[in-house]
């Protein structure tokens, strides 16, 4: 199922989402050729149940999906419209025609559960949840942030467009999501640094026959390959509500990888990589950025740690064994 949908899509973002795309969207908010063929390509409603229109998919058979929207740095929030469009249905609500909606976790304090806020889309709505109750809002622009990309914000008293309760944790969602999108940009890094490592030469030969070099690839592609598997391992759920414990895990896995993965692809590629006009820092950038995105993985160890505490401790091998006597895809 995963390769059946990736083919189409994959290929969709690719003549849809260039980096001139990416580049155009981080200056205004808007990437509308984008947006509008995802939304004429039915992909909005994967996770929406056949009875209620959709396509009735699994979370685990748009892992790869997810992934592919993090390394073709999609401007528009792909993936978190799929999750919320899918809530709305669930719960009976009004599902928005073409609005790109955003996963807006509060903490039970009232504030976002992230240190910095999702990036506006032009037109964007905000699915909202504080404790288990849920409200679909508008969002509006707020300024940029250190990254140079356009902050969305909500006002504390916009009026909701729906509102619902709900069992499901948009910050679980949004863990594994952001999880995904930098696994995915993290793919990119390493094709493009594979790519200038062969096609560059230094000293008369290519900079990949540099035993330094080699070391940084391989380094690079173990991290990432790990990343893939941490967002496979969240997304491997057969209901809709995923695993807080997996999710923990695998955001915690792929922000410790992150850092050597941009450090060595800028190793790589020297002085040009960090420069405005070349692709490379459009992906180290955002990855930076997702590090942030709802929760360090300081948070996320703590988050792991206490689930540990809870099931009785023990090592990983005690963990995995534990869950493989539970005999769920879910535990």
């Amino acid at each position: 199922m995963d390769d059946e949908l990736l083919g189409p899509f994959a290929r969709l973002l690719t003549d849809l989402s260039p980096p001139a795309t990416v580049r155009g969207a981080e200056k205004d908010g808007s990437a509308p050729e984008l947006w509008a063929a995802i939304g004429d390509s039915g992909f909005l409603d994967a996770l929406v149940p056949e009875d209620s229109g959709g396509v009735g998919l699994l979370p685990q058979n748009i892992a790869s999906l997810v992934i592919a929207c993090g390394e073709h740095l999609v401007p528009v929030p792909v993936a978190e419209t799929i999750v919320a469009r899918a809530l709305l249905a669930r719960h009976g609500a009004d599902v928005p025609a073409d609005a790109p909606i955003l996963l807006w976790p509060l903490s039970e304090d009232g504030k976002l559960s992230s240190p910095v806020a999702p990036v506006f889309s032009d037109g964007c709505l905000a699915l909202v949840q504080s404790g288990n109750g849920m409200t679909l809002v508008e969002a509006a622009q707020g300024e940029r942030d250190g990254f140079g990309l356009p902050a969305a914000l909500i006002s504390a008293d916009a009026p909701p467009l729906a509102a619902f309760e709900s069992d499901i944790d948009l910050l679980t969602w949004a863990a594994a999501i952001t999880s995904a999108h930098m696994a995915g940009a993290m793919n990119r890094v390493l094709a493009m640094s594979i790519a200038h490592a062969s096609e560059r030469n230094q000293f008369g030969r290519p900079l990949s026959k540099f035993q330094a070099i080699q070391h940084h690839l391989a380094v690079m592609a173990e991290r990432v390959a790990a990343s893939n598997a941490a967002a496979h391992f969240v997304f491997a759920s057969e209901r809709l509500a995923l695993n807080p414990w997996r999710a923990a895990a695998a955001k915690c896995m792929v922000n410790q990888a992150a850092p050597d993965c941009c450090g060595l692809a800028h190793a790589v590629h020297g002085a040009i990589g960090i420069s405005e006009e070349h692709d490379l820092q459009l992906h180290t950038r955002r990855i930076k950025r997702w590090q942030l995105s709802f929760g360090s993985e300081a948070y996320w160890a703590r988050r792991v740690a206490a689930s540990w505490r809870e099931q009785g401790g023990g090592t990983s091998i005690d963990r995995i064994r534990r869950q493989i006597r539970g005999g769920s895809a879910d535990g």
